[in-house]
Parts: C-alpha cells; sequence; structure tokens
C-alpha cells in the first residue's frame, strides 16, 4: 500500500466523507493532491480514484459523484465488455500513478484489450455481453491475430509479419484481466483462453537459438578466456570488472531464459511536474534483477557449500512485457554463488561500498546504476565476430543475438 503523506502536525492527511465510507487521502508521492479511497464493502482491498485535486471542497463534491457511480452501476451496463475493459485499464491506470507499474506495461495492456481484445470480441465475433462468452471462443483467435496483422500490410509502418511471442504477451495480458478482474468480480466463472502458443525452432529465425553442444562451449570458453585475461594482464579495475559482469551475464541469460532488458533493467525518463508549476525530468531504473529477487541465502554460505548448491531455487522477474512477476526454477545457485563473492571482493579491495541485497545483480560498482543494454550488445557483437568462423550459427541467416540466449532456454 502507497504511504499516506503527513501534515504539519504530523497527522496522516487522511480526510472522511459519507460517514466513513469514502476517505481522501494524499500520498507521499503527491502530498498537495488529494485522491478517492473506498474500502469494498466485505473485504480488506480498497477501490481507488484518481482526483489530483488541491482544493479539499472540490474533492469532496468530485468523491461523492464517484461514489454514487460506483454503488448504482446498472447491471446489465456492468457487464458489458467494453465497460469492463475501461474499468480494468481504469485500474492500471491507478497502479500506474501509485508507481506499482510502469508507463510501458500500462501502454501495453491498453493496447492488447482496445486494440486486439475488444476489435476481436466486439467486431469479429459480434459478442458485447461478457456472459456471452463460451469455452470455445477464442480457439479461432491465433490465426485471426495473424490474418488482422497481414491485412495492415499497406501500413508502412507495420512490419511484415507479426512475431508469435507477440500473440502470447496479448494473451497474458488477456489472463491477467480475466483471473485478476473478471473472474473475482463474479462477471465470468471460468477462463476461456487457450493455452501459450509452443515455439518451435523455424519461429527463432530472427534470433537462432545457441545450439548446447557446438556452438554454447564455443562461445562459454572464450568469454571465459576473454575474462580472465583482464585479471591476469592486470587492466583496469573497470574493465576488469566488465568483463567478469559480461561472462555472468550471459551465463545466467542462457540457463534461466531471461530476457537481456529483464536482467539489466532499463532507465525511463518521467516528467514531474512540481509544486512551483515547472517541470523537472527524473531517472528511474524499470526492471532489472536484484539479489533479493534470487531466493538464497547469500550470507551465510561458505567456500565448502560452493560444491553443494545445486539444489533448485526460484528467480523472481519482476518486470516483465506483460507487467507480471515470472518465477523461474533454477539450479545455477553456484553462478550466483560465484559472482556474490567476487562482487564482494572486487569491492572491498577498490574500498567501494559494500554490496546489499537491494543492488541490482548486473551494476556498475563505481555509478550504482546497472550496465546498459547497449555496452553489453556492442560486446556480444564484437565477440561473436571474432569467433564466427569457428561457430555452425553463421550458417543461419541470422547470426546470434542477446534474444538468442534467451531463446536457447525456450
Amino acid at each position: 500500500m502507497p504511504k499516506i503523506a503527513i501534515d504539519e502536525d504530523g497527522k496522516k492527511k487522511v480526510h472522511s466523507i459519507i460517514g466513513g465510507k469514502v476517505s481522501l487521502v494524499c500520498y507521499a508521492k503527491k502530498p498537495l493532491f488529494w485522491q478517492y479511497r473506498q474500502l469494498k464493502q466485505g473485504s480488506k482491498l480498497y477501490i481507488y480514484r484518481v482526483l489530483n485535486e488541491k482544493d479539499l471542497n472540490i474533492a469532496i463534491q468530485k468523491a461523492e459523484k464517484i461514489y454514487s457511480i460506483i454503488n448504482n452501476k446498472d447491471i446489465s451496463r456492468k457487464k458489458l465488455i467494453s465497460k469492463l475493459i475501461d474499468d480494468w485499464i481504469n485500474i492500471k491506470e491507478e497502479n500506474y500513478q501509485l508507481g506499482k507499474i510502469s508507463l510501458s506495461t500500462l501502454t501495453g495492456v491498453k493496447s492488447s484489450l482496445r486494440s486486439v481484445m475488444s476489435v476481436y470480441l466486439i467486431e469479429e465475433k459480434c459478442i458485447e455481453i461478457i456472459t456471452d462468452i463460451k469455452q470455445d471462443t477464442f480457439k479461432d483467435f491465433i490465426d485471426w491475430r495473424i490474418n488482422m496483422h497481414n491485412k495492415s500490410r499497406d501500413n508502412k509502418y507495420i512490419k511484415r509479419s507479426i512475431k508469435l511471442s507477440t500473440i502470447n504477451i496479448d494473451l497474458c495480458r488477456f489472463r491477467d484481466w480475466f483471473i485478476n478482474y473478471l473472474i473475482p468480480n463474479g462477471h465470468i466463472n471460468f477462463n476461456p483462453l487457450p493455452n501459450s502458443i509452443t515455439f518451435k525452432n523455424v519461429q527463432f529465425s530472427v534470433n537462432p537459438p545457441i545450439s548446447i553442444q557446438s556452438d554454447w562451449p564455443i562461445i562459454y570458453k572464450f568469454c571465459l578466456k576473454y575474462s580472465r585475461n583482464a585479471s591476469e594482464i592486470k587492466m583496469k579495475p573497470r574493465l576488469e570488472y566488465y568483463r567478469n559482469m559480461f561472462l555472468n551475464f550471459i551465463c545466467v541469460s542462457y540457463e534461466t531464459g531471461a530476457r537481456p532488458k529483464e536482467l539489466i533493467g532499463n532507465i525511463e525518463k518521467k516528467t514531474i511536474k512540481l509544486n512551483d508549476g515547472s517541470f523537472s525530468i527524473k531517472e528511474a531504473i524499470q526492471g532489472g534483477l536484484k539479489w533479493c529477487d534470487i531466493k538464497f541465502d547469500f550470507h551465510s554460505h561458505n567456500q565448502s557449500r560452493f560444491e553443494n548448491c545445486n539444489r533448485e531455487v526460484f528467480l523472481y522477474i519482476n518486470n516483465t512485457r506483460t507487467g507480471l512477476t515470472r518465477n523461474i526454477p533454477i539450479n545455477i545457485n553456484k553462478t550466483f554463488l560465484k559472482w556474490w563473492d567476487y562482487c564482494n571482493r572486487f569491492r572491498k579491495k577498490n574500498s567501494l561500498a559494500d554490496l546489499s541485497q537491494n543492488d541490482f545483480v548486473f551494476i556498475n560498482p563505481y555509478t550504482s546504476i546497472p550496465y546498459t543494454y547497449q555496452k553489453i550488445n556492442k560486446t556480444w557483437n564484437l565477440i561473436n565476430k571474432i569467433i564466427s568462423t569457428r561457430c555452425k550459427g553463421t550458417k543461419l541467416k541470422s547470426p546470434y543475438t542477446l534474444t538468442s540466449l534467451s531463446n536457447s532456454y525456450t
């Protein structure tokens, strides 16, 4: 739950109205703006609405109207698919305002539901009421989605073919809508969506998977030598650390299937309006794997445990394309333990701050910011160019990319 702002007297900025059924609150992120909060009857969940109103009296008037709308919804109108989509998007917008999801996640949900789901159900299937959805309603969705994209080829900004991974993302967002909104609220009592698409090798022509028997050993050995040379030649500490980080990054990506930007994170710029009316640009890191996302006790390990740490643990990816947390079972604990140990020794040797559980796994210790995708991708392309003559993957139409690492796991 977001933190509530404190007034000058040290009290929480909460104002109850309508007999305590509704509260107007100011959150710490926006201490001057009142927002709407209503406790759902018979539960511990809240209904949020964004008011962004400085004047308390005006906020009260808006809140009374919102309360009336929420508690006097027409039953038949509440069952309309278009209305339920709007309600779910409103919830996602509130989550964005509260900092729970990123702007890219919100934009993706809007696009999937309004431009795909709504068109498929209302225009293609002629279904407007949610209860008219049947178990087989989505049986031809995948074929329809491909054909809908193909009909848009006249638009020069649309690619000539749609990736099946894009359709999978749509399905994940639909599933989120059904499981976390429609079913809990009683609008429908089953999930009609098809299973996720099973990928075949031919679908990875752009980012071909790396063969575990032929090419992966070559790439791994070269990167291992690449990192060890940095230590043996006594290069600058920054370069030595980066090369060791790169080795661990490709191993984790290859063994877990996590996408590069899910591991690294992405710096997003947000425009924030200040109290004096001016605007400020703030940089925030979205996503990125942190040590606390790996459910393993890094602080209590000792050297002997390196040999006995192959039990399965979970890796939690929080900022996925779908906005849902994905947990990955892994048995490469040794990789993470050795990297944790190296980072601590490096920081101590170079008089840097101690490593904590809240730090990013692939962070630059000198800036406390994760390395950029562009920098890692440039190193990857350089290495692949050097060893291209020894890899069988050069016979493919497309070279290995960073995404090839996660595709190899899939």
